[in-house]
């Protein structure tokens, strides 16, 4: 009888947890404060008022760490997903910093550095997986880089100013940790903070507004997205119908590198073009079928601008960096 009742209390407790865990799912979806992006000429007054912060920008994957009721869980702010299974190191170096913090959301990003780099796309690998062997957790290592804290002692922090979350942050994670660290980041000549992260091949930097509360789920201009790009002249060899109201018009020039004198491609590129590009062009290049998309005869040199290459080639959002017309 004594097991039964054992059993009886194992299932309602999965039972309460799969139904908390899902809870939780709809709580975090969406509520990612976000920045808004920015060239460096926009935040030149940022840059010099001491009442903004600069924070290094690592290029990873955005991830709340959860806890409920010393349950640790990991989530995707963005789609909600739960990430757990995927990085189930970073969640028991998590449950050792939170232990006796309560319930607890502590924002930040799962990045790999490899050769000094942040490795974008070594991250993503890891989430294709259902489930992480301790030799993949070799293989592909992580860190949490933890920049904010929503929730500390089971309390709601986020209409606090920065530096006051920060010190809830630094409370929680009690310092850097071989798995768990706190964000780069400085008040103090954000200017050449800013330039040696861009020549150390950083992604860039998040300037930050510190007497601003976490704004759920907005992208706010309380934050400021400045990043590094890297440039490169291809040709476009082809283009396409967008959808929507660019169902008429021009949505993406297919682009590639000449090599060995073949077009070698590197994805395709829809961001950057004026609303009269996007009306004129189709008529400019003509629409001689190739294969799923119109060819362009000669092949159109451009300059794109990119965060960094792909694994197979792509380039990570590409953007057309001058006027075709």
């Amino acid at each position: 009888m004594f097991a039964h009742d054992a059993q009886r209390r194992a299932v309602f407790a999965t039972l309460f947890s799969r139904a908390n865990r899902g809870i939780l799912q709809g709580k975090v979806k969406g509520k990612a404060m976000l920045a808004k992006p920015s060239s460096l000429s926009d935040v030149r007054e940022q840059l010099l008022d001491a009442g903004w912060r600069a924070e290094l920008k690592h290029d990873g994957v955005r991830a709340f760490i959860v806890q409920r009721n010393d349950d640790v869980r990991l989530y995707n702010p963005r789609s909600g997903r739960d990430m757990t299974a995927q990085f189930p190191e970073l969640v028991k170096a998590a449950g050792k910093a939170l232990k006796g913090c309560g319930d607890s959301i502590i924002d930040g990003e799962i990045i790999h550095v490899r050769n000094g780099d942040d490795k974008f796309n070594d991250v993503v690998g890891r989430l294709n997986q259902k489930d992480v062997t301790k030799a993949e957790q070799r293989e592909t290592p992580v860190k949490f880089v933890a920049f904010d804290m929503l929730e500390h002692w089971g309390k709601d922090i986020t209409r606090l100013p920065l530096p006051k979350r920060l010190g809830h942050l630094d409370f929680a994670v009690k310092g850097d940790t071989p798995k768990i660290m706190i964000v780069d980041g400085t008040i103090r000549d954000k200017d050449a903070f800013y330039r040696k992260a861009v020549k150390e091949g950083r992604e860039g930097v998040i300037l930050k507004d510190m007497s601003a509360p976490y704004s759920k789920g907005i992208r706010s201009d309380k934050w400021r997205k400045v990043k590094r790009k890297e440039t490169k002249d291809l040709l476009a060899y082809g283009w396409e119908y967008g959808t929507g109201k660019n169902e008429k018009r021009l949505g993406s020039l297919l682009i590639g590198e000449k090599k060995n004198g073949k077009i070698v491609p590197h994805g395709k590129v829809g961001s950057g073009f004026s609303d009269r590009e996007r009306s004129e062009l189709p008529k400019k290049f003509g629409s001689r079928n190739a294969d799923g998309y119109f060819r362009i005869t000669p092949p159109l040199p451009v300059e794109v601008e990119y965060l960094e290459a792909g694994t197979k080639g792509g380039l990570r959002h590409p953007r057309i960096r001058y006027d075709l017309i």
